[in-house]
Order: C-alpha cells, then sequence, then structure tokens
C-alpha cells in the first residue's frame, strides 16, 4: 500500500526560492582581470523541485495579502503547498499522510492512531523522546496531531526570530517518516495510552 503525503508550509518571507546564480567574488575578478584570463562562469544550483501550480493559478478572496505556490519535489514526489505572508510572525508546517484508522486491519483496531502516538517518541537522529517538543518550545512553538478516518495529519508552528528555526524543525518532522525508533518501552506505554483514549471516547459517546 502507497501512503500519500502532501505538506504545507506557511513562512513569512518566500520560501524555496529559486537558488540565484553565484556571483564571482571582487578578488576572483581582480585576478582574472591581472592575468587576462576570462572571469570564472557563475554556477547555478539544479533545481530541487517541480513548480505545480504558480501564485495567479490560486482563487481566494481579493483582499487575501498571501502568495501560494504548488510545488512538488523530485527526489521524492512529495507535494508542497508554500504560503506566504508578508506580515506574518510565525512559520508553521503541516504533514498530511493519507491513512487514517479506516486503514486498520480488523485485528488491529487503534493502529494508525498508535503508530501517530510513536511517532512523536524519538527518531535516529533525534533519539530523545522530547527532542522535537524541546526545539519547537526553544522557539516560541508547538505541535500535535490528529488521526481522522482516512487521514492523518502532524503539525507545529514557531516564531520567526531563528532564521533557521523552520528548516531545523521540519528536518525533525521529517525525521518521523524515515527513521522512527518505536523503543520497547515507548510501545507498551502508547498502547496503554491509546486503549485509555478509546476507552474514554466510547464512554463519552453515550
Amino acid at each position: 500500500m502507497r501512503l500519500l503525503f502532501t505538506l504545507l508550509l506557511i513562512t513569512s518571507c518566500e520560501a524555496f526560492a529559486t537558488p540565484s546564480p553565484t556571483k564571482p567574488s571582487f578578488t576572483s575578478s581582480l585576478k582574472s582581470s591581472t592575468t587576462n584570463s576570462p572571469p570564472p562562469l557563475p554556477t547555478q544550483t539544479p533545481p530541487l523541485y517541480t513548480t505545480l501550480s504558480h501564485d495567479e493559478s490560486f482563487k481566494r478572496p481579493l483582499l487575501d495579502p498571501r502568495s501560494y505556490r504548488l510545488i512538488k519535489i523530485d527526489s521524492n514526489d512529495l507535494e508542497v503547498l508554500l504560503v506566504s505572508h508578508p506580515d506574518s510572525d510565525i512559520e508553521s508546517a503541516s504533514t498530511h499522510v493519507k491513512c487514517g484508522h479506516f486503514m486498520d486491519p480488523v485485528s488491529r483496531p487503534g493502529l494508525a492512531h498508535f503508530h501517530e502516538h510513536m511517532l512523536f517518541l524519538g527518531t535516529e537522529k533525534y533519539p530523545g523522546e522530547d527532542d522535537y517538543e524541546a526545539y519547537l518550545a526553544e522557539n516560541g512553538g508547538m505541535s500535535n496531531a490528529y488521526t481522522d478516518m482516512e487521514d492523518t495529519n502532524y503539525y507545529f508552528s514557531l516564531n520567526t526570530q531563528n532564521p533557521d528555526g523552520l528548516r531545523n524543525a521540519l528536518d525533525r518532522l521529517s525525521r518521523f517518516f524515515i527513521d522512527p525508533l518505536f523503543t520497547p518501552d515507548a510501545v507498551e506505554r502508547e498502547l496503554l495510552a491509546v486503549d485509555s483514549e478509546a476507552r474514554f471516547a466510547r464512554r463519552s459517546s453515550y
């Protein structure tokens, strides 16, 4: 079964801008002129994504000041909706996974919700169970997730004071889907937590 991922990024500036050619430095130009050799050609970074929709393609209210762009990451076909607001003081991201509790095996009810819980509890790159939440808290942020019938969503926000804040938070979130730990101790705890939530939901529905 193939899972479909989409990512929403909300930033205070134009994100994922097309890389600009590298300009030769003053010293390299000076050296080139004194040796009568041509200046080095600008180097260009190959694009990492394909633009699917530009800002003018989106239908929105006339007073909406935000800019939009839909791109696809070439290396993994991940679709990313970029939203930029000129006056925003927060940056956020939301990852949408096309898998919910309707896909739970009959013998394993609650499996999708259990996976949602487990992904927060450490990865190989960031093994501490609170590494993700601690980083967001240090940058005035928060995170949460929910499991729906056919979808699961993970999201976070943080302030814009750290210029590398969004990049580092995205790196931590991405490891959820690359190298989650699923340690035995955490598995036992979260099985009980998910079961407790299910029992509470059943009692509340009556």
